[in-house]
């Protein structure tokens, strides 16, 4: 992956072939000390895994979409996971939801796994003033943001 830091600190990023999709953004955000971000990106991708949350069972259902799919749109952000009010060992998160179209222009969406870059994969990062934690909430069966 290739990226710069504009002198507003927006990051450009680039993702080569065969960069996976989630690891990537996320080792950036560790790298460049991001731990609260929105995150928008186009390109195209491979082998995507999508999920829908289930409010009833609590789980994701989820499905994996072979071969080359077109990434119309991904938007999410980067937060800080934080267990009891204290910052969790591991790298910024990545919470993102994406579009996707296949040749027969039928168009797929959800929650982002992972999917790994197939031809490019442009990215923006828009880091935010300081960290956005995410802790489990009971209520909901996830992990949310704590603002």
């Amino acid at each position: 992956m290739k990226h710069r830091v504009e002198p507003d600190g927006l990051v450009v990023a680039n993702l080569d072939v065969g960069d996976p999709v989630r690891a990537s953004l996320q080792d950036l955000c560790d790298e460049l000390d991001i731990w609260g971000a929105s995150v928008t990106a186009i390109g195209a991708v491979r082998d995507p895994e999508l999920g829908c949350w289930g409010v009833t069972s609590r789980r994701y259902d989820r499905r994996r979409f072979d071969g080359v799919w077109e990434l119309l749109s991904l938007s999410g952000n980067i937060s800080r996971r934080v267990d009891d009010g204290h910052p969790a060992d591991g790298p910024p998160f990545l919470h993102a939801h994406v579009t996707l179209s296949g040749h027969d222009y039928q168009v797929f969406g959800g929650h982002l796994f992972d999917a790994t870059c197939a031809v490019v994969v442009e990215v923006f990062i828009r880091p935010l003033a300081g960290p956005v934690d995410r802790d489990h909430v009971e209520a909901v069966g996830l992990p949310c943001w704590r603002l």
